[in-house]
C-alpha cells in the first residue's frame, strides 16, 4: 500500500459537517479510494421540523448525503452490495457542535474517545452575515469543544478546516503559520488597537450578547398583536422582537470583525477558532487546513459537480443573463479559486504529514503562489465563454456581453443607487399618482420586485466585494512539501498540484459546465437545451438525469465550511433571479412568505406572460367544459374510472398535483377527478409536443386549459410560469418522473416538484394512477378498454423555516417526501430506484 493508504488503514475516524460540500466529497473519496478505513463516524444533528416531527441522524445522512449525486460512482461500483458496504463502513451519530459534550451521552462521548484515531472538523456557520452569537458558537466555541474531545482522547489526530480568509485585510505575501492568541488582523497590519486576547474577547463577545439580549426581552409577550400582521399571518411582540434582535446581532458582528481587521463575522469567528488551537492544544497534533474559495470539482466525483450555489456562481450566471456588467473588485488581484476535490486531496494527503511531524502544523490550500488567476482574467473567460455558448432567454436572442469593469466598492454602491436606485424610487412615488387602482398595484408590484433585485446585488457587493479586493498572496510551500513526499502513484491518486490547474479548461468547460447542467438544469455539451424535466408526456427518450440542482447545506446547520468565503448564497440563487416575487392579490399568506424566500430557485415569469395564460375567453370556458364533459362519461364508461381521496383536496386554495406517469391519460385522468377545482387546473405540458405548431398549440390550450413547458430554455424559467399561475390561485399538475414509464414502474422523481413547492408555498396533492399503462401504454395511439383508479393522499406543506434552512435543501426534502408519499398510494409496493436529485 502507499503510505497514505498504510496511514488511514484500520484507523477510525470522526467527521464533522459532513452534509456540507467538503464534507460530502470528503467521505466519498473516503470510501473511494481509501475502503481500508475501519469505520467513518459522521455526527450529524438531528432535525426537529415546524409540525414538530424529526429527521433522525440516520435519515439526514440517507437523504442528504447519500441521495446525493456525489455518490453515483461509488453506487456503480458497488452495485446492489452499496447498502451493505455504507452500513459496514459508516454510523451516522446524532451530536452537536454547539452543546457540552457534542451533544453526545456520556457513554457514546466515552466511546467515541477510545475508537477513534482521526477527527475532520469540517463543521462551522459559514454565513458572512451570521448573528455574532451563532457564529461563536459554532465557529470558535464549537472546535474548543471539538479540540477537547480530542484531549480527552489516546493518541487522536485533529484536523481543522479553517479558510485563508482568516488572514482578513494583511496584504502581500501571507505565510502558513498559525495566528497567535494574542494579535489581531489590524495590529499585524501595523494599526493601533486596544490590547487583544482570544480568551478575554470570547467572553467580552458573550457579555455583549447577553447585555443585548437583556435589552430586547424577546420573550416579554406573547399576544397577538394585529398591527403586527405580515403577509396574512399574524406575528407575536416576541417574534417580532427576536427577529429585531437578529438583526442588531448581524450588525454588530460586522461592527466587531472590522474593528479588529477582519471583513466579516465569518472570517473573525473562524480566527478566533485557531488562536484557540493555537493556546489549548497543549501536545495534541494539529492540522490547520486553510483552503481558499472552494468551487466546482475538478475531475472527481465528476468534472464541474457542486451541489449548490457558491461565491463565483451567481456572479457568473447574473453577467451571462445580461445583469451585472461590472462588480467591485480589483481587477490586477488574485481570484484564488481551488476546486473541491483539490481541497480534500490535499487534506488527505496532508494529514498523515502532519501527524509525523508533530505540533500544530498549517497547510494553505491555494492556487495564488503557483497558479495565479487575476479577476480580470477571470472575467474574461466567463465573456468568452457566454459569447460562444450564450445563456439565452424566452427570445432566444443573443445576450450583449460587454467588457466588465471593477470600481471599488463605495464607488460601485453609488453608481447602484444613482444608476438604479434613485430612478426606481421616484418611479415608486410616481406610481402612487395612478388613478386607477388596479393599474397602480401592479406597477407597485414590479417596482417592489426590481426594488428587492436590487437590495440583494448591493448586498452582494457589501459581502463579496471585499474579497475581490484582496491585496495578498497566499503562500504554499507547506503543501508544496507535502505534495513533493508523496510517490508518482499517489500524486495520481490525491492530486492536489496546484500547476496542473488549466484555468481557460477549468473555467469555461468544467466549472461553468458544472454550473449550467447542475445548477441551472441545462445539457452540458449545447448552449440553449436544457435537461428536461417534468412537462407532461413528453416524447423522449426515459433515460435518467444526474442533475443535482440547488442542493447546498442549511444555513443553521454547522456543516460546511469551505474554506473560501463560502459563500453562501442563502438561498442558493443567482443574483439574476434574486428579486422577491410578490403575490397578487387573493393569493394565499402562505404563497407569499415563500415566494419571497425561495423566488431564487427559479426565474420568475412577467407578469404580461402570467396574466396570458390566467385569463381564458369566455368561449375558450365554455369549449372546456364541454370537453371535459365528455372526458367524463368517456372514462366512467369506457375506463370504469374510479376515484378516492377527494377529501385530500384543497377545496379554496391552490395546489400542485403531483402522479406518477406512464400514460397520456394520466392528464385527463386528473382533470376528470377533479371536475369541481379544474376551472383553474392547469397540466403543465411540453412546448415542442403539445405547444409544436398552431393547431396542437390552440387544442391543448382550448381543450385542457394545458400550459406550455418550455424545454428550449431554462427549466428555471419554466418554472417560474408555473409559480406565477400559482401565486394568482391557479392550480398546475406536475409529473416529477419527466416522462412516461416504459415499463410502467414509478421512475425517480426530479427537484423541480421541492422547487416549486418551496417557491410557491402551496400544498403538493400526492395522487396515484393505476389502469391508464395497461389501457395506452407509451407508442399505443388509442387505449384499450380497463379499469383506471385515482387516488390522493394528505397535502404536503412546505413547512420547513426557511429563514434558518437554504431554500435548496428545503427542496430536496420536499421532492423526496413527495415521491414517498406518491409511491405509498400504490395499490401494490411500488419499486423506485435510489432517488437522485436532479434539476
Amino acid at each position: 500500500m502507499s503510505q497514505i493508504q498504510d496511514y488511514y488503514a484500520g484507523k477510525t475516524l470522526l467527521i464533522t459537517g459532513a452534509t456540507g460540500l467538503v464534507g460530502k466529497v470528503l467521505v466519498e473519496k473516503l470510501l473511494h479510494e481509501l475502503p481500508q478505513v475501519r469505520r467513518i463516524y459522521v455526527l450529524i444533528r438531528p432535525k426537529t421540523l415546524p409540525n414538530g416531527s424529526e429527521l433522525s441522524p440516520q435519515e439526514r445522512f440517507a437523504q442528504e448525503i447519500l441521495a446525493s449525486p456525489a455518490f453515483e460512482r461509488l453506487r456503480k461500483r458497488h452495485g446492489a452490495g452499496f447498502d451493505a458496504f455504507i452500513q459496514a463502513k459508516v454510523t451516522a451519530v446524532g451530536g452537536d457542535l454547539a452543546e457540552e459534550r457534542l451533544g453526545l451521552s456520556g457513554d457514546v462521548y466515552r466511546r467515541l474517545q477510545q475508537e477513534v484515531q482521526v477527527v475532520i472538523n469540517s463543521a462551522a456557520v459559514v454565513s458572512f452575515d451570521a448573528p455574532l452569537d451563532q457564529a461563536l458558537l459554532m465557529n470558535t466555541l464549537g472546535t474548543r469543544r471539538v479540540l477537547a474531545f480530542v484531549k480527552g482522547a489516546s493518541d487522536t489526530f485533529y484536523a481543522h478546516i479553517s479558510t485563508c480568509y482568516v488572514n482578513g485585510t494583511r496584504e502581500g505575501p501571507v505565510p502558513e503559520e498559525p495566528f497567535h492568541p494574542t494579535l489581531t488582523v489590524g495590529q499585524i497590519n501595523g494599526k493601533r488597537q486596544a490590547p487583544f486576547d482570544v480568551d478575554h474577547e470570547i467572553h467580552a463577545i458573550q457579555e455583549r450578547v447577553s447585555a443585548m439580549r437583556g435589552r430586547a426581552h424577546p420573550a416579554s409577550a406573547s399576544a397577538t398583536v394585529p398591527s403586527a400582521r405580515q403577509n396574512g399571518s399574524a406575528k407575536t411582540t416576541g417574534e417580532a422582537a427576536a427577529q429585531r434582535l437578529k438583526g442588531r446581532l448581524v450588525r454588530e458582528g460586522f461592527r466587531w470583525a472590522q474593528r479588529r481587521g477582519w471583513n466579516d463575522v465569518y472570517t473573525f469567528t473562524k480566527a478566533m477558532a485557531e488562536q484557540v488551537l493555537v493556546r489549548h492544544r497543549g501536545d495534541t497534533p494539529v492540522l490547520v487546513l486553510r483552503p481558499s474559495i472552494i468551487e466546482s470539482a475538478l475531475s472527481e466525483p465528476e468534472p464541474g459537480w457542486l451541489d449548490g450555489f457558491r461565491m463565483l456562481d451567481p456572479l457568473i450566471v447574473a453577467y451571462g443573463r445580461e445583469r451585472l456588467p461590472d462588480f467591485p473588485g480589483n481587477p490586477n488581484g488574485i481570484l484564488d479559486v481551488v476546486p473541491v476535490d483539490v481541497v480534500v486531496n490535499a487534506l488527505l494527503a496532508a494529514i498523515p504529514w502532519a501527524h509525523a511531524k508533530g505540533g500544530l502544523q498549517v497547510c494553505q490550500v491555494a492556487t495564488g503562489m503557483e497558479n495565479p488567476l487575476m479577476l480580470a482574467q477571470f472575467a474574461k473567460l466567463v465573456q468568452e465563454h457566454f459569447r460562444r455558448r450564450p445563456l439565452s432567454g424566452r427570445t432566444n436572442r443573443p445576450l450583449r456581453l460587454p467588457d466588465m469593469s471593477f470600481p471599488s466598492t463605495k464607488s460601485y454602491l453609488r453608481r447602484l443607487y444613482l444608476r438604479q436606485g434613485l430612478p426606481l424610487a421616484i418611479g415608486a412615488a410616481l406610481a402612487k399618482l395612478i388613478p386607477s387602482p388596479a393599474r397602480r398595484r401592479r406597477a407597485l408590484r414590479i417596482l417592489d420586485v426590481r426594488r428587492s433585485a436590487l437590495g440583494r446585488l448591493a448586498m452582494y457587493a457589501r459581502l463579496y466585494g471585499p474579497y475581490a479586493e484582496v491585496r495578498c498572496q497566499y503562500l504554499t510551500h507547506n503543501l508544496r512539501e507535502v505534495w513533493d513526499s508523496l510517490s508518482p502513484e499517489e500524486q495520481a491518486q490525491f492530486n492536489f498540484n496546484m500547476r496542473s490547474i488549466d484555468w481557460p479548461n477549468y473555467i469555461q468547460e468544467v466549472h461553468i459546465g458544472g454550473v449550467r447542467r447542475f445548477l441551472l438544469g441545462l445539457a452540458s455539451d449545447t448552449a440553449d437545451q436544457p435537461v428536461r424535466a417534468e412537462p407532461i408526456s413528453e416524447e423522449r427518450p426515459a433515460q435518467p438525469s444526474r442533475n443535482g440542482g440547488n442542493g447546498q447545506e442549511g444555513a443553521d446547520e454547522s456543516p460546511a465550511v469551505d474554506g473560501g468565503p463560502s459563500a453562501r448564497v442563502r438561498d442558493g440563487s443567482p443574483l439574476s433571479t434574486a428579486s422577491a416575487t410578490v403575490s397578487a392579490p387573493g393569493a394565499p399568506a402562505a404563497s407569499m412568505v415563500a415566494t419571497r424566500r425561495g423566488a431564487g430557485l427559479l426565474l420568475p415569469a412577467p407578469e404580461p406572460e402570467v396574466d396570458r395564460w390566467v385569463h381564458t375567453s369566455p368561449m375558450a370556458r365554455l369549449s372546456q367544459s364541454l370537453f371535459r364533459l365528455w372526458l367524463d362519461v368517456s372514462y366512467h364508461v369506457y375506463l370504469g374510472f374510479r376515484v378516492s381521496g377527494l377529501e385530500h383536496v384543497p377545496p379554496k386554495e391552490p395546489f400542485i398535483v403531483v402522479s406518477n406517469h406512464t400514460s397520456h391519460l394520466d392528464t385527463c385522468a386528473i382533470l376528470v377527478a377533479l371536475k369541481r377545482q379544474n376551472r383553474d387546473l392547469h397540466p403543465l405540458a411540453a412546448k415542442d409536443y403539445f405547444f409544436k405548431d398552431g393547431l396542437v398549440s390552440w387544442a391543448s390550450h382550448m381543450f385542457l386549459n394545458a400550459v406550455p413547458f418550455d424545454r428550449l430554455t431554462h427549466v428555471s424559467e419554466s418554472l417560474g410560469l408555473a409559480a406565477g399561475l400559482l401565486r394568482r390561485g391557479h392550480s398546475v399538475i406536475f409529473f416529477p418522473e419527466g416522462s412516461r414509464s416504459v415499463s410502467g414502474v414509478m421512475q425517480p422523481f426530479r427537484r423541480g416538484v421541492g422547487v416549486l413547492a418551496v417557491v410557491s408555498g402551496v400544498p403538493v396533492v400526492p395522487a396515484y394512477i393505476t389502469g391508464t399503462y395497461e389501457s395506452m401504454p407509451k407508442g399505443r395511439s388509442w387505449p384499450r378498454r380497463s379499469h383506471v383508479r385515482i387516488r390522493f393522499g394528505p397535502p404536503i406543506r412546505c413547512d420547513q423555516n426557511l429563514e434558518t434552512e437554504a431554500a435548496s435543501d428545503v427542496a430536496r426534502q420536499i421532492m423526496l417526501r413527495v415521491q414517498q408519499a406518491v409511491a405509498s398510494l400504490s395499490p401494490a409496493p411500488t419499486n423506485v430506484s435510489p432517488p437522485t436529485p436532479r434539476a
